[in-house]
């Protein structure tokens, strides 16, 4: 193993895609798969060589049309999250480091009724530089009578600087 990168503050610049099956009294309450894109910046802070602390806001828009038949309308807006971060392991010489998220966070969209949610996953950093993440998040307040967004998940492509 290695030690992590060597900035202590930095930002975190990426290019997503969010899933979730939607449920809702328009789609029979059948469940359908909704993508859509995001785009984000993260404000990250090393608060040890193990832990990290991050504030990050991003922006989605739909990119699927099976919701927008299904559920009227297109669906956009924004995340606001608080994450923090454990360095599981490092290696290369301090290029490369995987590190297991944890947080919690808003949607702000009222198609989406705006959800609140717990978040995890891993980000993969190599080169010091590039950023591949998966992460899975649980809705806190997903759900009224005639609509049901169970969970989502994120799969990001970025760049720390």
């Amino acid at each position: 193993t290695g030690e992590p990168a060597k900035k202590e503050n930095y930002y975190h610049i990426y290019y997503g895609k969010l899933e979730t099956p939607i449920t809702h009294e328009s789609t029979s309450n059948k469940a359908i798969t909704h993508t859509s894109n995001q785009v984000g910046l993260d404000f990250i802070m090393r608060m040890t060589t193990d832990w990290t602390y991050s504030f990050g806001v991003s922006f989605f828009s739909d990119d699927n049309s099976n919701l927008t038949t299904a559920y009227e309308k297109g669906v956009s807006g924004m995340m606001i999250e608080g994450m923090m971060g454990y360095n599981l392991f490092s290696f290369g010489g301090n290029e490369a480091e995987m590190i297991f998220n944890a947080g919690l966070g808003t949607m702000i969209a009222a198609a989406l009724n705006s959800p609140m949610y717990f978040k995890s996953g891993l980000n993969l950093t190599v080169s010091e530089n590039l950023t591949i993440g998966f992460n899975y998040l649980g809705m806190v307040t997903s759900s009224d009578e005639s609509f049901k967004m169970p969970s989502m998940t994120s799969t990001t492509l970025g760049w720390k600087f």
